[in-house]
Order: C-alpha cells, then sequence, then structure tokens
C-alpha cells in the first residue's frame, strides 16, 4: 500500500512516525528531569499543563490557518521550531528558557505520538494528495 502513496506523503508520514518516536522518548523521560532539576510534582503539573493549553489553542489556530498558507510551511515552521527549542532546552542554564521551550515544543505531551497540534495540518494534506482507498488507509497510518 506504501508504494502507492505518493512520495511526498509517504516522506509525511516517516516524519510523523520518527516524531513520535522521539515524543514517546521525552514523555518518559521529560518529568523525571525536570524531577531531577528540583522540580516538585506541582510545578512539573503546570509546566506539562502550559504545554497542553498552547498545543490545544495552537491547534485552533493552526486547522483555519493551513487552509490559506502552505502546508508544507507550516510543518517546516513547526519542526524548525520544536529543534530551535530542544537546543534552548539543552544549552541554557535558566529554568524559564527550559520552560518556554517545553511549552512551546510540547515536551512532555505526547504531542505526535497522539493528535498534536499540527495533526489537522497533516491530515488535510494526505486528504488532498491521495484519492480513495489509498486515502483512508493513509489517514488511518496517519
Amino acid at each position: 500500500m506504501a508504494s502507492r502513496l505518493p512520495h511526498n506523503v509517504r516522506c509525511l508520514l516517516a516524519a510523523r512516525a520518527s516524531r513520535s518516536v522521539g515524543q514517546g522518548a521525552t514523555v518518559a523521560t521529560f518529568s523525571l528531569y525536570l524531577h531531577a532539576l528540583g522540580f516538585g510534582g506541582p510545578a512539573i503539573g503546570l509546566v506539562l499543563m502550559a504545554g497542553l493549553a498552547f498545543g490545544s489553542v495552537l491547534t485552533l489556530i493552526i486547522g483555519p490557518l493551513s487552509d490559506r498558507v502552505s502546508r508544507r510551511r507550516l510543518l517546516i515552521v513547526y519542526e524548525v521550531s520544536a529543534l530551535a527549542a530542544a537546543i534552548a532546552a539543552i544549552v541554557s542554564p535558566n529554568e524559564a528558557v527550559l520552560i518556554a521551550a517545553a511549552t512551546l515544543a510540547g515536551f512532555g505531551r505526547g504531542a505526535n505520538g497522539a493528535a498534536g497540534p499540527f495533526a489537522p495540518v497533516e491530515q488535510a494534506w494526505i486528504a488532498r494528495e491521495v484519492d480513495g482507498e489509498d486515502r483512508r488507509r493513509a489517514l488511518t497510518l496517519n
């Protein structure tokens, strides 16, 4: 089935799978990392809640925006932003930078292992590129 999908859809599905693996590792370790830095349970919960709230608001904005702006461009901006946030979190000793990066990039919330803020963009792209039974299968993989 995958060979019948257009190349860009296969790349999109592969990128999502890669992000899912990375997010899975982050979900498993990020709370422990915050705890090791001295964050208590309520503070860890607030950091994760901030990321979840930001992702929810972003979902409301990104879906309609993807109808007017290039979906490819939106996804590239998302990937670059997530990379920049990860680098900032790694290199900065500042807790505020870590919290901002975690909120913006969704550390610890499984944004891509499950439906995240950019899922509507990915699904719309797949729906535009693939027809019929292949569309249903591709959306199932996404």
